[in-house]
């Protein structure tokens, strides 16, 4: 159901707990402390002091104090100078101390994330960064004169080897893009005696080069300066296929078509010992720094790691029956990709035997047979997320890995004429090699002409933002006072702190504001903060739009909400401190508080209901016996059994544990004396329930039924007795309008957006019935809100078709924003901005809201937001039912359904208006009748503000009605 509305303006009794005395002072902690003091004798000793108590410990200050005024009184002008110095100079010494403390912390962080980046244990996200080429530069080489069959980087990224066919060997500067030094593919007639380059490899400290030669069974090592012969290693039975030396060592690796893995040492000139396991010739090796290799076996369809040490082999079975892998690539010590003729780009982790995800199809269909697209290549930049992969259609596409792997972005492609051979990164991440011929490097040699393509691309986030806006960075806060010992709201004490704990170097403006006298306000030091004192006047708008605290990350993208900034804090930090503590604050997946307040139960708890209870805390009255009822719901919380994600190993681990565990001896230890007494306080009763939304507890099965029919015939008898008209338009509002979708680009469209096949239509139809309204509507200058944007399909349409209309796409979920940005950059839209958060977090001024399948009460939240800025608005709901009362809007919404319906009925018929499944159900034609009911209540309530309604069915023109 999808409706347009528009303004004719533009319109038990407590329970007793005893907890430890930590909180606050009470009663009886007082009166016991007294007698203590009535009892004690008022003698000091001039070594030591004990205070028991706070008063007594105030009490001493004061009289220190009055001491040492004293003797201020009585010391000279002279005496008084050498304190005074004695003093500037300890503080200095302290001060002195506290630096050197922080660089030795900063050193031990920078070395360990040295080391960790030596193991490959160091992650960067980077790909993001990435939206395109700058410049594509082709080396050619007389030397080759069949195709490139494959290339090698050196360590530091600044040399170039490629091999051909004709057993030729070039050697290239990337850095000048010149060749160096050449040889001739000379058909064996001397040393080295190449017929035809397969493989090759070279050293970490660049002291030797490896080739394989399809047209013998040796390895022929070469000097990588000179590139002169030094010997040829012999034991393989079949033609070499992939070389590979462990990192910071002269082990290498080498596979071949005789089924084989071969370890040599390079120092000696040796053989090691061989591997047996595929079934098959193999296609590709890889390895990185641990005593390990990893190898594809090509038509035997397995993938297998092999632990030199053990002697033992993992083995990986997935692309789909009878196809070849030709690649295989590690990214890190955990995580490899593979590819193959079946068009699949899988990701896998080494513990998992089912990839974490693939693509199929990766490259498309080949249009003349419907075959997919050959992978034939694949590079990936070592602990980063990016990822390239290469076909037999010349394209080279790049990829961003998602969160622990689990998923593949596309972020752009490379078009290129010829078979992609090859691929390599440098290891700056600035230039991608790919090594092009015409026909696959294990194909049968014809006489074509072959290069080598350096194609050159931005690699910073600086640059990638020069088109959206420059980088910033900033956080907004509020306060109350501007001395550096200011009073501020909780939500920028909580920021604060977090940005000290995270050593974060994100920049901080502060906003005087005015305190509101009902809520507490915090006493809070400046004097350790760099900051920036902004006034209200001077908020760019691009801050000014959201509520405070909230980050501007740039000039078009802004985030708002005290969640969303502590995680935006947190993350900024975390690449930078790959190491810090900070890194665990987010949880194993990354994903605390992820969730917005409307749908998490533990989010809507941290960024609402405990802010609440701070705010309304009284601090001068905490000897009050009653704990506020937050408190009692997070220690019934914190009393639940831990959850466990890895719960069946953990009880392997336990059954098979040592049993003979040594236990400590406690019989010599001292028994404590608890000398501080227990403080009584009474905790509200509250139901005993995390505050995890999956918790059992929580689900009460005889409480949610909401679809007996007998409730729900009754609600539609009181709403039929209300006596109001129901009908819908004949047409949606706009369908007059003319939309040609020939004429909107790709990634304009919802094939752009990734959407699967199955999807696209029904997509489309959603977003013309949309659309129209808007485009009828929206005048030149209009500032429209795509509300619940998701990955931007509705905003980014109408931005392009309204190129004089500034489009806001408003979204809580970061990673979906995040392909709107991509899309975006790649469609060169100037007209559109990014605000991460919550409805109610948004108070920027606009002309016109919209929102596809916001759900559930987002749709209520989305016209009750365009309603206080008297704006336009085009909605189409889902998720009827899970309409339900939060902590802004309760149900029914208008003043006549509520005279003649209760939240529970109105329950029966939200929940009944999903019940629309297919015509020949019983239940459908009832599930559109309430949803009719449900959208009539909307109308109403808009009404009630002086707004002309239009209510219409989406027009379907394929499939069945929605």
């Amino acid at each position: 159901m999808s409706f347009f509305i528009r303004s004719s303006a533009r319109g038990g009794g407590p329970q007793k707990r005893k907890l430890n005395g930590h909180f606050s002072k009470t009663s009886k902690a007082q009166s016991t402390s007294k007698q203590l003091r009535k009892s004690k004798k008022p003698k000091f000793d001039d070594n030591e002091s004990i205070a028991s108590t706070d008063e007594e410990l105030a009490e001493e200050n004061l009289r220190n104090e009055a001491q040492s005024e004293t003797e201020e009184e009585e010391e000279t002008a002279q005496e008084k100078r050498v304190r005074l110095v004695k003093k500037r100079l300890q503080e200095i010494e302290e001060e002195e101390k506290d630096r050197a403390e922080f660089e030795e912390g900063a050193v031990a962080r920078r070395l360990r994330e040295e080391y960790l980046e030596e193991k490959g244990r160091l992650r960067k996200t980077i790909a993001i960064n990435y939206v395109g080429h700058s410049e594509l530069t082709t080396l050619r080489c007389k030397e080759h004169k069949l195709s490139i069959t494959c290339i090698c980087l050196s360590s530091d990224g600044n040399i170039l080897y490629s091999g051909s066919k004709d057993g030729s060997l070039a050697k290239w500067s990337i850095k000048e893009k010149v060749k160096l030094k050449a040889i001739r593919g000379n058909r064996g007639k001397t040393k080295p005696g190449m017929k035809s380059v397969r493989c090759l490899a070279i050293s970490t400290d660049g002291k030797f080069f490896v080739v394989g030669d399809s047209g013998c069974k040796d390895i022929k090592v070469l000097c990588g300066d000179t590139l002169n012969h030094i010997k040829n290693l012999q034991g393989h039975r079949g033609p070499v296929s992939g070389l590979i030396f462990r990192k910071d060592t002269h082990t290498l690796y080498s596979a071949s078509e005789d089924k084989s893995v071969k370890v040599w040492n390079l120092d000696d000139m040796a053989y090691v010992e061989s591997l047996f396991g595929h079934q098959s010739a193999i296609t590709s090796i890889d390895a990185l720094s641990r005593e390990r290799a990893i190898t594809s076996g090509g038509f035997d369809g397995s993938i297998r790691i092999w632990k030199i040490v053990e002697e033992s082999q993992l083995i990986f079975n997935a692309h789909n029956g009878g196809s070849s892998i030709d690649a295989v690539k590690l990214i890190n010590e955990e995580n490899f990709f593979s590819g193959g003729d079946d068009g699949q780009l899988c990701v896998w982790g080494c513990m998992k035997k089912k990839p974490l995800c693939s693509v199929p199809e990766a490259h498309g269909k080949d249009e003349t047979n419907g075959q997919p697209m050959w992978i034939s290549s694949i590079a990936t930049l070592l602990n980063t997320d990016l990822v390239a992969s290469g076909s037999r259609d010349g394209t080279v596409k790049l990829w961003q890995c998602g969160e622990n792997f689990r998923s593949l972005n596309p972020l752009f492609e490379v078009k290129l004429a010829g078979f992609i051979n090859a691929l390599a990164f440098t290891p700056d991440g600035n230039h991608l090699i790919a090594g092009v011929g015409k026909e696959h490097r294990n194909g049968v040699c014809e006489c074509w002409e072959s290069r080598v393509d350096v194609e050159e691309y931005t690699s910073t986030a600086r640059l990638k933002k020069a088109q959206r806006g420059r980088e910033m960075n900033e956080v907004y806060l509020a306060i109350y006072s501007t001395a550096d010992l200011c009073l501020a709201p909780i939500e920028t004490v909580v920021t604060l702190f977090t940005i000290k704990y995270c050593e974060s170097s994100i920049s901080i403006k502060l906003i005087p504001s005015k305190q509101d006298l009902t809520e507490q306000a915090y006493t809070i030091d400046l004097t350790n903060f760099v900051y920036e004192i902004v006034n209200v006047s001077e908020v760019p708008c691009y801050a000014s739009s959201c509520e405070l605290p909230n980050v501007a990350v740039n000039e078009d993208s802004c985030m708002a909400g005290l969640c969303t900034v502590l995680r935006q804090i947190v993350k900024s930090a975390s690449p930078e401190y790959s190491t810090h503590d900070c890194n665990k604050l987010l949880g194993f997946k990354g994903s605390c508080l992820m969730a917005c307040s409307e749908a998490s139960v533990w989010t809507k708890f941290c960024e609402i209901d405990l802010i609440l209870t701070l705010k309304s805390l009284d601090t001068k009255d905490l000897e009050k016996s009653e704990l506020p009822v937050s408190l009692a719901r997070f220690e019934c919380h914190m009393s639940q059994p831990v959850r466990l994600h890895n719960l069946y190993k953990y009880k392997m681990c336990k059954k098979f544990a040592a049993l003979d565990i040594t236990r400590q001896d406690k019989t010599g230890l001292p028994e404590h004396t608890y000398a501080e007494d227990a403080l009584h306080y009474t905790l509200p009763v509250v139901v005993n329930e995390s505050l995890y939304k999956s918790d059992p507890k929580r689900y009460k099965p005889k409480n949610r039924i909401y679809t007996r029919q007998d409730d729900i015939e009754h609600s539609l008898q009181l709403v039929e007795g209300m006596k109001i008209s129901m009908q819908l338009d004949v047409k949606p509002f706009g369908v007059e309008v003319n939309l040609d979708w020939s004429d909107v680009p790709f990634d304009a469209t919802p094939e752009g957006g990734s959407l699967p096949l199955s999807r696209l239509r029904r997509k489309q139809e959603q977003l013309q019935n949309l659309c129209k309204p808007v485009l009828k509507l929206a005048k030149a200058g209009d500032t429209i809100v795509d509300f619940c944007s998701g990955s931007g399909h509705l905003g980014i349409l109408i931005a392009y078709l309204l190129p004089r209309c500034t489009v806001i796409l408003l979204e809580n979920k970061e990673e979906s924003l995040n392909r709107a940005k991509k899309r975006v950059q790649r469609l060169s839209l100037t007209n559109v901005k990014f605000c991460q958060c919550n409805l109610d977090y948004f108070k920027g001024d606009f002309d016109i809201g919209t929102s596809l399948h916001a759900c559930g009460l987002a749709t209520d939240l989305v016209i009750q937001c365009c309603i206080r800025k008297n704006a336009i608005f085009v909605c189409c709901p889902c998720c009827y039912g899970s309409l339900q009362d939060c902590h802004q809007l309760t149900y029914p919404r208008s003043e006549v359904f509520k005279e003649c319906v209760n939240n529970k009925e109105y329950s029966y018929l939200s929940h009944a208006a999903d019940q629309t499944h297919d015509e020949l159900n019983v239940k459908t034609k009832q599930g559109y009748r309430c949803m009719t009911v449900i959208d009539t209540d909307r109308k109403l309530f808009a009404e009630q503000f002086g707004y002309k309604v239009h209510l219409g069915l989406v027009l379907v023109l394929y499939t069945i009605p929605s």
